[in-house]
């Protein structure tokens, strides 16, 4: 939030230690920014916790093919923030249908309905595909 407020050297730590995508440890108190949004203020060091491996797309375009979008969800869910709406929605739905029907004593029942593996004692391999990813399931 505040460089000067940081007790450290800010430059070395920001060209040399953290990089965009990097998971970062640091000690300070919640302040709220200047847009008023809420941030921590460092005063003490940063840590590296773990770096980024792979680099991450950017905010501005994002991820381009539905292939990755679908298999890579939490790629998509950091640089996309309209998908983390969608997402917040659906778990909104989903929570309160499942709080009404709790209420009412419903019990919730889990049935597979695509697996890659034949299961059960008469069933016989299929093969079939996968629009959506484009997939031999």
């Amino acid at each position: 939030c505040n460089r000067k407020a940081f007790q450290g050297d800010w430059e070395l730590m920001l060209e040399q230690t953290i990089k965009r995508g990097d998971l970062i440890g640091a000690k300070g108190f919640p302040v709220r920014n200047q847009k008023g949004e809420l941030c921590l203020m460092p005063r003490e060091s940063i840590q590296l916790l773990a770096p980024c491996l792979r680099q991450m797309p950017t905010e501005h375009f994002g991820l381009k093919d539905p292939a990755l979008k679908y298999r890579n969800r939490h790629v998509d869910l950091l640089v996309s923030p309209n998908v983390r709406g969608v997402f917040e929605g659906r778990a909104t739905i989903l929570r309160t249908i499942r709080s009404f029907l709790d209420a009412r004593s419903f019990l919730e029942v889990e049935t597979p309905i695509l697996a890659r593996e034949a299961s059960g004692a008469a069933a016989r391999p299929f093969h079939t595909f996968h629009n959506d990813l484009k997939s031999t399931l």
